[in-house]
């Protein structure tokens, strides 16, 4: 049972969010049916047409940039690993007799 209170509490607040699917091919794809579908294309249908390919491209072209410098960067973190063991390895094999002798003290 509750106890009532001097002041009111506060309601809790809801938030009503409702997402919008948005397709980007599917609007692409609209618009070459509406563009190809008529006779004649208007100049900035036509330019809008350009630039899409154009970006289409250039977004094709750092993706492929892209998976390059990722592999390039995966071949150096392997060649810094070797390095890294390589040295370790060799200051074991220097420093381990004194260790031990020291330890056996």
């Amino acid at each position: 049972m509750r106890i009532p209170g001097f002041f009111k509490q506060p309601s809790h607040q809801s938030f009503e969010y409702l997402p919008r699917y948005y397709n980007p091919d599917k609007e692409e794809l609209e618009k070459k049916k509406k563009l190809y579908g008529e006779d004649k294309a208007t100049e900035e249908e036509v330019k809008s047409r350009i630039s899409s390919g154009f970006r289409t491209r250039s977004s094709y072209a750092r993706s492929n940039q892209y998976r390059k410098q990722a592999r390039r960067a995966g071949y150096l973190r392997l060649v810094i690993l070797a390095v890294l063991i390589l040295l370790i390895f060799m200051y074991i094999q220097a420093y381990l007799p004194e260790i031990m002798a020291l330890m056996a003290e």
